[in-house]
């Protein structure tokens, strides 16, 4: 069958590439508008499936690094509360020392025993202390003092602390399928097997008062075995420092390990999605000079048309 290509049918198709010219155009202006080359699916399904997997691993990243950033903030503060409390016992220690030494007045023992009620007082508010609105040695329980007074002597005094938070420590996801400890369980910090912190300074306290009316000698000697008890409650304290310090410089290494690959991420998705401007440019150019040349054609073959007409 005899095809013949028409006024009419020219002009169909001059339209039709003007408007296949037209969204070329207007593509490249958005390339350029936008620098990304990927607008639309059809773009390059593949290179946009894996722009969304970049993207969306740069966000997993973020919310890690955030993780990593609490973390250490919740480890350091626990780390320098610590320290605090290896102090406390440190100057208990040394008042220990300086009791089971002969030579000690009902006074000084009295003025000792006061000293070791301070103690007692300020570590209960390190064994309470708080991260933000969470209790460090709370473990999952976080909202709430881990560390109550249970019991009292005579005079009011602390005689006896009880543990009443969790039995479980909190833990922040800091990478795929990785955890790392925050919140830990007081009782194990500060009254595991190893040594109870305030039991060994309300002991101290009540050998500086005499409270079982020991002899002298006897006081004296159990004065000098209290010096042990402290001092294995100090290195329960510092097995958790060292844990928790341990924890620190591990999450500085992940740190700078995800901070690596999620750079390597952000290049690779800029790389697939951004638009090679200078490229894009010389396309624009050759697109509108091709499309000013269809105009002027399209503009013919209207006009022929025209004359058919008036001529008919």
């Amino acid at each position: 069958m005899d095809i013949r290509s028409t006024p009419q049918t020219r002009a169909e198709l001059a339209i039709r590439y003007l408007r296949t010219q037209t969204d070329a155009l207007a593509h490249l202006e958005n390339e350029v508008s936008t620098g990304l080359k990927l607008i639309r699916p059809s773009d390059g399904p593949l290179d946009i499936i894996s722009v969304i997997s970049g993207k969306a691993q740069d966000q997993r990243l973020d919310t890690y690094l955030s993780n990593i950033a609490s973390a250490r903030e919740t480890l350091n503060r626990s780390v320098s509360n610590l320290q605090d409390a290896k102090s406390v016992l440190d100057n208990a220690s040394q008042i220990a020392i300086a009791a089971a030494n002969s030579g000690n007045s009902a006074a000084d023992f009295q003025t000792m025993a006061q000293q070791v009620d301070g103690l007692i007082t300020h570590m209960i508010s390190l064994a309470n202390a708080q991260d933000g609105d969470h209790y460090l040695y709370g473990g999952t329980a976080s909202t709430k003092p881990p560390f109550v007074v249970s019991a009292t002597n005579a005079q009011g005094q602390p005689q006896t602390i009880s543990y009443v938070g969790s039995p479980d420590r909190a833990q922040l996801l800091v990478n795929q399928q990785q955890t790392v400890d925050t919140f830990y369980q007081g009782n194990t910090v500060f009254q595991n097997g190893a040594g109870d912190v305030f039991q060994a300074l309300i002991g101290l306290r009540d050998l500086l008062r005499n409270t079982g009316g020991l002899s002298p000698l006897a006081q004296s000697q159990a004065l000098s075995q209290q010096i042990g008890v402290i001092d294995q409650a100090r290195q329960s304290v510092l097995a958790t420092v060292g844990e928790q310090s341990a924890s620190l410089q591990n999450l500085q290494a992940l740190d700078t390990r995800i901070r690596d690959v999620q750079l390597q991420t952000k290049q690779l998705t800029a790389t697939t999605e951004s638009a090679d401007i200078t490229e894009v440019i010389v396309k624009l150019q050759e697109q509108q000079n091709s499309y000013q040349l269809t105009l002027a054609s399209t503009a013919r073959i209207f006009d022929q048309n025209l004359l058919d007409f008036l001529k008919g």
